[in-house]
């Protein structure tokens, strides 16, 4: 088994099943901004970029 990794990728909350269980996790995709005055580029949402992860037992 693997696992996926999503770059540049906010969690931005979790789904839970009538049980309350966890179902999915939600995820915003994000963007490099304009580096600042030490050099960092900062995330920035994207907007309508929001997309469901499904939880796995």
């Amino acid at each position: 088994e693997g696992i996926n990794v999503e770059f540049l990728a906010a969690p931005v909350g979790f789904m839970k099943g009538d049980d309350g269980k966890v179902t999915a996790m939600r995820a915003i995709r994000m963007e490099l901004g304009e580096p600042d005055d030490s050099g960092r580029r900062r995330p920035i949402p994207i907007e309508g970029s929001e997309f469901e992860i499904p939880a796995s037992a």
